[in-house]
C-alpha cells in the first residue's frame, strides 16, 4: 500500500486500522490517533511525515527496517 499526498494534505486514521503487505506512506500530517498502522511483509517500512499523532495508537511492522 503507497499513499502519496500533495504538500499540506493529511492522512487520518483515527480509530481506524491500515494493514498491508508493504507500506510506505508520505505524507504532511499523519493522525494516527486510537488508530492502528500494521505491515504484514517482509519489505521495508517507509513512513515519511512532517507532524505524526499516535496517542493511544500503534505502528506495527515485520520487516527489518522501520524508516
Amino acid at each position: 500500500m503507497t499513499a502519496n499526498a500533495n504538500n499540506g494534505q493529511s492522512l487520518i486514521n483515527n480509530q481506524g486500522q491500515l494493514v498491508g503487505g508493504q507500506l510506505q506512506l508520505n505524507v504532511a500530517n499523519l493522525n494516527n490517533a486510537s488508530g492502528e498502522i500494521v505491515q504484514t511483509g517482509s519489505g521495508d517500512t517507509v513512513i515519511t511525515t512532517g507532524k505524526l499523532d499516535n496517542t493511544a495508537g500503534r505502528v506495527a511492522a515485520n520487516s527489518a527496517n522501520l524508516a
